[in-house]
């Protein structure tokens, strides 16, 4: 395996597991830069406040959708508003990671991306990968600010990130293999993990999402 040590051009904390919690709102947010985006606000049984982003999108492949999807059990309905999932319970999850090691790979095409190799607090290893591109509008350079904190400096290497923590956002694909699609900032405020029925994975603690979302136009 080779090692990538590429350079880079120029809310709530909470500990990593499955909490039983209550969509409480969604709220609708704008970014510095006039671009809008969804918070949702939940909350677990043992009170503490937890939240997620998604984009505008609300199209069957949202994370709108799926996020609707799992607090309810079914697919929602055309026209439906979300409304309807305040008040409903589901399963959050939280995946506090640290990030071992970022792998330079080639396709069968001849084309090359990345790798990036975690490690969660209870030994999984998990991966997820970007394309090579490192500038401000990339995965790897939002994933590193996630990570680091801060924005990554033009000739910083990316050795720095390394045995860092952050939150995973982790979806399994449907052969069954987990794989982080998202990274967030780490978190440390201990909740007591509790059972229950429907789970829906959301990254806590997230940062604004980046200013090029697509929004498909379509209500539930």
């Amino acid at each position: 395996m080779s090692s990538d040590d590429f350079e880079f051009t120029a809310g709530d904390d909470t500990e990593a597991g499955q909490y039983a919690a209550t969509l409480v709102s969604i709220e609708r947010k704008e970014t510095k830069e006039g671009d809008f985006f969804r918070v949702w606000h939940f909350k677990t049984v043992t009170g503490a406040e937890l939240s997620g982003s998604s984009s505008l999108s609300s199209g069957p492949q949202s994370k709108a959708y799926r996020w609707a999807r799992a607090i309810i059990g079914r697919e929602p309905q055309p026209g439906e508003r979300a409304g309807f999932l305040f008040g409903k319970g589901c399963i959050v999850e939280v995946n506090a990671a640290t990030l071992v090691s970022i792998e330079r790979k080639e396709t069968k095409e001849g084309d090359f991306f990345r790798v990036w190799h975690f490690k969660t607090v209870t030994g999984a290893e998990l991966s997820g990968s970007s394309s090579l591109s490192s500038g401000p509008q990339s995965k790897a350079y939002r994933w590193a600010r996630a990570i680091i904190g801060r924005e990554p400096q033009p000739g910083e290497r990316a050795g720095f990130l390394f045995g860092k923590g952050c939150i995973v956002e982790v979806k399994v694909n449907d052969a069954g293999f987990a794989k982080v699609v998202e990274v967030y900032p780490n978190a440390t405020r201990p909740v007591t993990p509790q059972a229950a029925p429907t789970p829906v994975a959301v990254a806590v603690g997230a940062p604004e999402p980046p200013n090029n979302f697509e929004d498909d136009g379509l209500p539930f």
